[in-house]
């Protein structure tokens, strides 16, 4: 068995490689192809126990999260949870500085992911009476964490019109019967489409990528790494929080009125980098400890066991940290690689061109997964990210898309 489960944790990263640089194709996806699979071919179980399969998707999900910072570095285009890192690494790479930013994002997956599991006891331990206190209180929560985000750049009424119209927006999209795959237009169009099409206007240019990148000191990753490891946290426990909204949290420690130095986009895109793997990680225990799955990949490993007719022990939770650590070591060596392989193939391309294929590949994807709703939805929350540009209106506040419904989902 011991065989099975290094081939399906192997197999899981190569997965994860591809559905991290693809943009459009998610963990969630193929994870549920998978348990369709299994559940309706129970032969599958025969060929792959449980375990490899499950050592696959943690091992899929992990990998994901190293790998998603590359297209979003050089193409702008977001994944779940990468949203606000987009403009940062997307400035970086305007600047010949991509695979620096890429290497930042690698360097808080990795260490978030160590810091986590170290304290995977003390979460086991602390989780359950943690999560009952902040039960019954997390529409109060998320109504202060709105608060907060909006006073700690308050521009006037710019910052509640995005905030806003933002929320409006997400509860049309999150309630339009008719539309598939909600998140997909809407935070595409908010993140990705918004930053690009404003690149075509402003006739920017990717300039050729540095292989190098650039010393960053021990002092400098200590508090992104804390930073990422209690937000993910955070959105791992409380039930409608995700990792854009937690990276949407902690953004406000990082951002500043000031002139902007060259060093001033480091420490928030190292904390970004380790929310999604900190959030999938702890994912894992709040499963083990109080039966939560807070993630889609964490859905299916759960549902995978229960049609078994067996849960997740704490010794599987071991299992499936063993797989993420073996996993993120393979994919923070290989993240860099095929950064630099990748810069190399975008600045091979005539950026406008590039930025024209990508909102047209934007587009095809979204009308697959989404339909005509999709596109509409796209449009609109394209035309919004680039008001909140031009009002300068930090991109933080265009969260409200998801704060905002799931504020009044407990609230109301």
């Amino acid at each position: 068995m011991l065989l099975q489960i290094l081939l399906g944790a192997g197999a899981g990263v190569s997965a994860g490689i591809v559905t991290g640089l693809t943009p459009g194709v998610h963990i969630n996806l193929i994870a549920g192809i998978l348990l369709a699979a299994a559940t309706s071919k129970p032969d599958i179980l025969d060929i792959m126990p449980l375990e490899a399969l499950g050592a696959f998707i943690v091992s899929m999900a992990v990998t994901h999260t190293f790998m998603d910072f590359i297209p979003s570095t050089f193409l702008g285009v977001p994944d779940s949870g990468t949203e606000l890192s987009v403009l940062p690494a997307h400035r970086l790479s305007l600047r010949g500085f991509g695979n620096h930013a890429v290497f930042l994002s690698l360097i808080g997956s990795f260490l978030s992911l160590l810091a986590t599991l170290a304290l995977l006891p003390f979460l086991a331990y602390a989780i359950p009476p943690l999560y009952e206190v902040i039960k019954p209180r997390i529409g109060a929560l998320i109504l202060a964490l709105s608060f907060f985000m909006i006073a700690a750049d308050f521009r006037g009424g710019r910052t509640l019109f995005v905030f806003a119209f933002s929320g409006i927006l997400g509860l049309f999209a999150l309630n339009l019967p008719s539309l598939e795959e909600p998140l997909l237009p809407l935070l595409s169009g908010l993140f990705g489409t918004s930053v690009i099409t404003e690149s075509l206007f402003k006739n920017s240019k990717l300039r050729e990528q540095k292989r190098e990148t650039l010393p960053v000191s021990g002092q400098m990753t200590a508090k992104p790494v804390l930073a990422a490891f209690l937000a993910g946290c955070l959105t791992s426990i409380m039930p409608g929080l995700g990792s854009a909204q937690g990276a949407a949290f902690v953004s406000r420690f990082f951002s500043s009125r000031e002139e902007k130095t060259e060093k001033s986009d480091w420490p928030y895109l190292i904390t970004v980098g380790g929310i999604n793997t900190v959030n999938f990680v702890v994912s894992i225990v709040t499963l083990a400890v109080i039966g939560k799955a807070r993630n889609g990949a964490i859905v299916a490993v759960r549902d995978l066991f229960e049609f078994a007719g067996s849960g997740i022990s704490p010794s599987l939770a071991v299992l499936f940290a063993c797989a993420a650590l073996v996993a993120g070591s393979v994919s923070v060596l290989i993240g860099m690689h095929l950064s630099r392989f990748f810069s190399r193939m975008v600045s091979k391309v005539p950026y406008r061109m590039m930025n024209l294929g990508l909102i047209g590949l934007i587009s095809f994807i979204v009308g697959i997964m989404s339909g005509a709703s999709g596109i509409l939805v796209l449009i609109t929350s394209t035309s919004l990210g680039i008001i909140a540009s031009e009002l300068n209106v930090a991109r933080q506040h265009l969260m409200g898309c998801l704060l905002v419904p799931v504020m009044l989902f407990f609230l109301v």
